[in-house]
């Protein structure tokens, strides 16, 4: 299979909800928003389970009229086709637009989890076609940005991103986006204008204390959930941050205060999901069994998705989201099964 197979079997069964292009707004700038994970085309996760992040940058990026791609690390087997062949990365060509190479962006931004994924993060950058030190770059490179879990620590790879975001990331890339259209100069323009942004870190500009940007993620422009629909599967954001503070995690320090996303907002995404074709829906987050909205629980959002006859999953992080069937099943099988020392104490009754 060539490369370009692959991404016509990556995007193949693949429906875009409110399949329409933007408008090109004032000062167009191509946007390639890009995962270090690699999405398997038949394994055991969806594609839609791995761009959430990005995905959710994207529909607000969109919102404002900037045209929006994504892309991904392709597979150990078609990286090395493509440095032994010379080709170059490419989008994988959605929301109205063509495949174009990644090199081509004004801006890349990059979605890594942790510091694990360096040598992904430096792949991609590779199989683009562009210099991996910030300091060999030229104007016709793509201004970096990366962003994710690891914004806590910005050093380690400062000698390679141009800009790190710290915390959420909707507005600071309009921002970005919004900066680099408005200094078309040299990048050392760009970069200085974009130092001057809340929730950003430039190590060629580099200034201080810088706090993290947290959305309110009850408003409706921020996405409840995927624009894609992918093999019947699609995904519905539940809620951001962490309730909880455990020493081996930083998900509350990375998302920020716990904020879920209300009841009415999540029942239109849902049908408009599955107007587009979805019939399983993953619910993402970080402790779904937490979700609380007036009263509304997880299980009134599971309702009303089995109601439309869907099928429901969960995403989330903790294993007694999944609910307490699913963890008696698991501990028949296995003869054990861990839950987080915070589950709720009706988890703990039910299970044991």
């Amino acid at each position: 299979m060539s490369y370009t197979e692959y991404l016509n079997e990556l995007v193949a069964d693949m429906r875009i909800v409110g399949n329409q292009p933007p408008k090109i707004a004032s000062g167009y700038l191509p946007i390639i928003l890009a995962d270090c994970v690699t999405p398997e085309i038949r394994g055991r996760k969806h594609l839609i389970e791995f761009p959430i992040g990005i995905d959710s940058i994207g529909q607000f990026l969109m919102q404002l009229g900037y045209p929006v791609d994504y892309t991904f690390l392709p597979p150990t087997g078609f990286r090395r086709h493509l440095r032994s062949t010379n080709e170059t990365l490419q989008t994988l060509g959605l929301f109205g637009n063509s495949r174009i190479p990644v090199r081509q962006a004004n801006i890349l931004g990059i979605s890594m989890m942790n510091y694990l994924q360096t040598p992904y993060f430096l792949s991609l950058l590779s199989l683009s076609g562009i210099p991996l030190y910030r300091k060999d770059r030229t104007a016709m490179d793509p201004l970096i940005v990366l962003g994710g879990h690891i914004w806590p620590n910005p050093l380690p790879l400062s000698e390679f991103y141009d800009v790190m975001v710290i915390g959420d990331g909707e507005e600071v890339m309009a921002c970005i986006a919004q900066c680099t259209a408005a200094n078309k100069g040299a990048r050392e323009e760009q970069c200085s204008a974009i130092a001057a942004i809340p929730g950003v870190y430039v190590p060629s500009h580099p200034r201080g204390p810088i706090r993290r940007v947290i959305v309110d993620f009850t408003d409706e422009k921020y996405a409840a959930g995927s624009s894609i629909v992918k093999g019947g599967t699609a995904a519905v954001v539940l809620s951001r941050g962490c309730m909880h503070a455990c020493a081996f995690c930083n998900s509350g320090l990375v998302g920020g205060p716990y904020r879920v996303k209300p009841r009415p907002q999540l029942i239109r995404r849902i049908d408009r999901l599955s107007r587009a074709g979805a019939r399983r829906i993953m619910l993402c987050a970080i402790a779904a069994a937490s979700y609380r909205w007036k009263g509304a629980t997880l299980n009134d959002v599971v309702n009303e998705i089995t109601s439309r006859g869907m099928e429901v999953r969960s995403m989330s992080d903790r294993p007694e989201s999944f609910g307490s069937e699913h963890l008696k099943r698991t501990a028949k099988l296995l003869g054990k099964v861990s839950i987080a020392i915070e589950a709720h104490p009706e988890i703990r009754e039910k299970v044991f």
